[in-house]
């Protein structure tokens, strides 16, 4: 699977909150940092934001996206609109997202993630 096949299938497992899609394409030493700044592991990370059972993504809409290439390793910068439920809640963002990639022999891997929120406080 290409880099770009690799990052469709992931949102598309994302929003459907498939956890048994997500999960392999994660590397062992995955590390996410929310918009607030907390730090989340692979696991947590699946519990947080991919696990049905907690959150019910309604749409990622992507209005830029940027992949550079080095070697066994790509970084992606994307602005992108997020909804979603929480709990009982919806929540509208617009955010940067940050995202390490490193090729591997099972594939390319999301190695890291940095959100940053694009809304006024």
């Amino acid at each position: 699977m290409t880099l770009e096949q690799t990052m469709q299938h992931l949102q598309e497992a994302m929003l459907k909150g498939d956890l048994s899609q997500v999960s392999p394409l994660l590397s062992p030493e995955f590390t996410f940092i929310d918009a607030l700044g907390r730090s989340f592991d692979a696991e947590t990370y699946l519990d947080h934001y991919v696990d049905p059972a907690n959150i019910r993504w309604l749409s990622r809409t992507d209005d830029f996206s940027y992949i550079d290439h080095f070697e066994d390793t790509a970084i992606q910068y994307s602005l992108t609109e997020d909804r979603f439920e929480y709990g009982t809640t919806q929540y509208v963002g617009r955010f940067r997202i940050v995202s390490i990639y490193r090729a591997t022999s099972d594939g390319w891997k999301w190695h890291f993630g940095q959100l940053t929120s694009l809304d006024p406080s």
